[in-house]
Order: structure tokens, then sequence, then C-alpha cells
């Protein structure tokens, strides 16, 4: 693997080898964007794929996608540098989450079975999700997850 282009890039393997997760596979895609991939043990997730850009790194999967970009800090106004650690380390904890169960990814359906939605959420708010699906859009609503190892 070449050396990291960018800071995100620098910060984002320099965490991923403290974070105790499986060896992944890395490359660079077609556009030049280091990309990460972890094969997931359920195949309705398929595998988690990162990707590190300078402003915004993206975690997703068959089912879903997270983005974590400058919109999220905002109210702290952190300097770049403060933005690109911190970035960095909710994508890790993220994944960590993700990878050890903790983390859900979901579908919501409205009544007629159409796809509305799609998600992540914390393992133990999946019921309040679906509560402020049905609350919000209808009793009709329904939602499926999936966990790192499987439907939830």
């Amino acid at each position: 693997m070449e050396a990291p282009r960018s800071l995100a890039e620098r910060l984002f393997s320099q965490a991923l080898l403290k974070a105790r997760l499986p060896k992944p596979e890395v490359r660079r895609n077609e556009n030049g964007v280091l990309t990460y991939k972890w094969s997931a043990p359920c195949p309705d997730i398929e595998a988690l794929y990162v990707s590190v850009q300078p402003r915004v790194i993206t975690l997703s999967c068959k089912v879903s996608h997270i983005h974590f970009a400058r919109d999220n800090y905002l109210r702290s106004k952190p300097t770049n540098a403060q933005f690109k650690r911190r970035m960095v380390q909710d994508a890790i904890r993220e994944i960590q989450a993700f990878v050890g169960d903790r983390i859900a990814v979901t579908i919501a359906y409205d009544e007629d079975g159409k796809t509305h939605s799609s998600g992540w959420c914390k393992k133990e708010q999946l019921a309040e999700s679906l509560g402020q699906l049905k609350n919000t859009f209808g009793a009709g609503m329904t939602q499926r997850a999936w966990l790192w190892s499987g439907a939830a």
C-alpha cells in the first residue's frame, strides 16, 4: 500500500492500527480514494466498506451508509486538524460498534411494503426507532434490521 496522501488518510491508518479490528482489504479505487473492506458474516450486509477522503469518511454496506463530515461538527467550530481527528475518531468508533454487533443497519418499509428509508441504529434503540417511525409515518410501518453477525 502506498503512503497516505492526506491528513485524514494518515490519521485513519494510524487509528486503525490501534483499533483492534480484523485486518481489512485496503486499496485505492479508480478515483484514487483510499478504501477499506471487511467481509461480513451476514450475507445481507455483505461487507463493510470505508472510504477515506480529506473531508468525509463514509461507512457503507449492502443495506445502508453513514457519513462523517464537517457538517457533523459545525457546532464546536473545530480547526481543520481538530475536525479531521474527530472525524477519524468517530468513524473508527462506529466501525468497532458495527463489527461488535452494537450497531444495526435498518430498512424501513411503508404499509405497502415499499422501502421508505434506511439507516444505522444502536442495537438497544431498535424498538424505539420502529416506534418513532410508526408515530411519524403511520402504524403500517415495519422495519428490518441486521447486525454484523446476522438478522437482529
